[in-house]
């Protein structure tokens, strides 16, 4: 990477990044982020060419040479196609070489203009890359710049990077432009003096360079890298002196060293190791969880090169968000633990535009780790096919192998799937011919998928052509069959048939079968010729001709049939063509639906009865809405979606639920305790006389009221033949309160106690009663074809 501080002022000011020679023959093609240039030399190059940038690229390729990454953009880049001369003895004064020579280049510059102010610039070069892969890295760059700045009178100018993936932290110290003390920090590193110091951490090892380009400091440079504690010194040069290990502290002495670098290396404790799935996949549009782990405890977490519209929560390492571009992205994940020590992994994002975008096609045989977030693939299998037959003539006549058949195709819909677990991918081999007994056959290998040895999805190999040994005139082999027999799986479609190795009149070798297709049956052959592939299927191989002695050819794949050979020459051995290899592919169906978490608080948990209504605030990380439900309507309800309302005194339960949809799974709900007291001056206590005690309030008293503003349950009647009772709410833990039921048969007639019988039992229902209070059944006998009359009355003495 370079970087660094233009100077002030002093007219037009330009950096030089490239001056890179082309060549005077052939096209140059040179992008400025997604802006091609082709120029073809020489005509192009008679004059001078200028191409400025308006934008701001962040990077530019020159086709078969590098690429340029611009860490901060490029505003004032420009790239100028132009020719120069010079001599070898110009640029070596002791070179024998004076001659002068012309060639074309390419110069990229960053144009900084007249009398800049602190003008800054970076780049990192990309050797040997194309196109796509400069721009991929300039979307994931690897590398950080830490600080680049000139210096000042109080501070000294310091060019610094760091590259999370190799471990590296190098950084030039600066002087101040006044003052003794020129030291400075850039990540962990702090030096006493202006020097250059590189550091590569591995997993449990630290190395360190210090270096005084300046070639004119004298004494020692005092080198600390912060928060970085030795097991041990490995090793240090001589010149270099450690004096402390926690953190690691040096001591360089580069008294007349001229710029000879000082190395030291220490073993560390080891840097947390990243033990989650580092393949995962995601749709654009759709949100996505991805949960960062380590072997450590109390660490921290990071993550570089994510795709756009997802982050990294350092706390709890979750990767969260919504995707918004497709492609493959490699990202770097890490952990920190508290001694400062990092651990890295390269994690790799598919992100597709939808599901069927996350296909992966396998033609050898392997083991699959499921991706993160994945739960269900289809599965789709293509049997090999199967090997054409051989030919063989050991006295007269001639031979003619039969085509072999194309394998079959098998799908299965759907596979549930654990990411994280291994999973076997085993691809069929093509048959290969052989010269063996006469009308053997030799089938194409199975292609599945599955757990260990268990398939869910299998599709059976292609059978082979007939092998001939020929004992007289035009003895034919038979072409191999195409059939599902044997796969597994919810839909099959057989190979095609090879053809029979024909005699006279052709006198070839039959062809090869087609391999089945993603809809159809596969393409029988009809001659010689190989069968025509159909949609998603391999062509069958060619028979031999009807010219001399040959082997078939191989099927195409997958899972194409081989061509049968032609014998004709005594004692002569041909053979058939090798079937199609197989092919597995894998398409993700299903995801794991994203977590999600409910917020939900009350303060204060508390209310009194007659508060005014309040708005409750419960939202969910998915922002999907959350409902909130009370337990206990009499003492609060939840109107409008949100609205608390205090009903009565006592406590309820509020919570908040959210059930999810097709991408978050549902919350855990949240509960809170609301505690609600009767409001000052309503609640019912004994009169003490200075209070009236009028019939309206020993009434609600009385008769199972919870506040002197709230009304008593509803006193409820019932009668029969022979009895009529009364079902009231009555208060029970008052001596002051006399509650008696009294009967007369005559509203004129003396309300009696006694007379006739009245009897009370506790009603069988007792829910939600305050304190104090008892459903009770008041009961009296009347006589038939009498009328009768009860009441109950209430007498409080204060």
């Amino acid at each position: 990477l370079g970087a660094g501080i233009t100077c002030t002022g002093g007219g037009q000011v330009d950096t030089t990044v490239e001056n890179r020679k082309l060549g005077k023959t052939g096209t140059t093609k040179f992008n400025i982020a997604d802006t091609a240039y082709s120029l073809a030399a020489p005509t192009t190059w008679a004059n001078p060419m200028t191409i400025s940038t308006s934008t701001s690229p962040t990077w530019c390729a020159l086709e078969g040479v590098a690429g340029y990454f611009f860490p901060e953009g490029a505003s004032n880049l420009q790239a100028q196609f132009t020719s120069d001369s010079g001599s070898w003895k110009t640029i070596n004064p002791t070179d024998s070489d004076s001659a002068i020579y012309t060639d074309y280049y390419l110069k990229l510059l960053f144009k900084h203009g007249a009398n800049p102010t602190a003008a800054k610039y970076a780049y990192v070069i990309l050797p040997n890359r194309t196109v796509s892969s400069v721009k991929a890295y300039a979307a994931n760059p690897d590398v950080t710049i830490l600080s680049n700045t000139e210096p000042t009178s109080t501070t000294p100018g310091i060019q610094a990077v760091k590259s999370q993936i190799l471990g590296v932290v190098a950084a030039n110290f600066w002087a101040k432009t006044s003052g003794p003390d020129n030291g400075g920090t850039a990540d962990i590193i702090t030096v006493s003096k202006q020097c250059s110091v590189i550091v590569k951490e591995t997993y449990n090892t630290i190395s360190v360079g210090v270096a005084d380009p300046t070639q004119s400091n004298t004494g020692t440079i005092t080198v600390t890298l912060n928060g970085r504690a030795s097991i041990a010194t490995l090793s240090a040069e001589s010149g270099v002196t450690v004096t402390g290990n926690n953190p690691i502290t040096l001591s360089v002495n580069v008294n007349g060293s001229k710029g000879k670098s000082f190395n030291a290396s220490f073993s560390t404790s080891p840097a947390p190791v990243i033990t989650s799935n580092l393949n995962m996949v995601g749709v654009t549009g759709s949100p996505l969880s991805y949960q960062i782990a380590s072997d450590a405890s109390g660490v921290t977490y990071g993550a570089t090169g994510l795709p756009r519209g997802l982050s990294v929560n350092t706390t709890t390492g979750a990767i969260t968000g919504t995707p918004t571009e497709s492609g493959t992205y490699t990202a770097t994940v890490s952990a920190t633990n508290g001694s400062g020590r990092t651990g890295y992994a390269t994690l790799t994002i598919q992100v597709g535009a939808n599901l069927s975008n996350l296909s992966s096609t396998f033609g050898a045989s392997t083991t699959w780790v499921c991706p993160a977030n994945v739960t269900a693939v289809q599965v789709e299998c293509w049997g090999a096919g199967g090997a054409g037959g051989s030919a063989y003539k050991p006295v007269s006549g001639n031979a003619f192998g039969g085509g072999g058949a194309g394998g079959s195709y098998a799908k299965k819909n759907s596979v549930s799937v654990v990411p994280g677990t291994s999973y076997t991918i085993s691809i069929g081999a093509g048959g290969v011919s052989a010269i063996s007994p006469s009308l053997t056959t030799v089938s194409g290998g199975d292609s599945w998928f599955g757990s260990g040895s268990v398939a869910s999805c299998l599709a059976k190999g292609g059978a082979g052509g007939q092998t001939v040994i020929s004992s007289g005139s035009s003895i034919v082999g038979n072409g191999g069959v195409g059939s599902t027999a044997g796969s597994v799986g919810d839909l099959f479609f057989a190979g095609g048939n090879g053809l029979v190795g024909q005699g006279s009149p052709t006198n070839t070798g039959g062809g090869g079968g087609g391999s089945a297709g993603i809809s159809s049956v596969g393409g029988s052959a009809t001659s010689y010729v190989g069968a025509t592939a159909v949609n998603g299927g391999g062509a069958g191989g060619n028979g031999k001709d009807s010219t001399g002695n040959g082997n078939g050819s191989q099927g195409g794949s997958p899972g194409g049939g081989g061509g049968g050979a032609r014998g004709s020459s005594v004692g002569s051995q041909t053979l058939g063509g090798t079937g199609g290899a197989g092919q597995v592919v894998l398409t993700v169906v299903g995801m794991a639906k994203v977590p999600q978490t409910i917020t939900f608080g009350l303060d204060p948990a508390t209310a009194k009865v007659g508060d005014a209504a309040r708005t409750l605030i419960a939202t969910s990380s998915s922002g999907l809405p959350v409902t909130l439900t009370s337990s206990d309507s009499r003492i609060a309800t939840i109107t409008s979606g949100n609205t608390l309302n205090i009903v009565g005194a006592g406590a309820a339960t509020l919570t908040a639920t959210q059930t999810g949809d097709g991408n978050y799974e549902a919350a855990m709900p949240v509960s809170v305790s609301l505690i609600v007291s009767a409001s000052s001056g309503t609640t019912f206590a004994s009169w003490s006389g200075n209070e009236a005690v009028t019939s309206d309030l020993v009434s609600r008293y009385a008769f199972g009221a919870a506040s002197k503003s709230s009304a008593p349950e509803k006193i409820t009647s019932s009668i029969t033949a022979t009895t009529l009772s009364l079902t009231a709410v009555v208060r029970t833990d008052d001596p002051k309160l006399v509650i008696t039921p009294k009967s007369v048969s005559s509203l004129s007639g003396t309300w009696s106690a006694t007379d006739p019988l009245i009897s009370v039992v506790n009603a069988a229902d007792q829910t939600g009663l305050g304190t104090g209070l008892v459903r009770k059944v008041y009961s009296v006998e009347r006589g038939v074809d009498s009328k009768r009359f009860l009441k109950l009355e209430a007498v409080y003495t204060p």
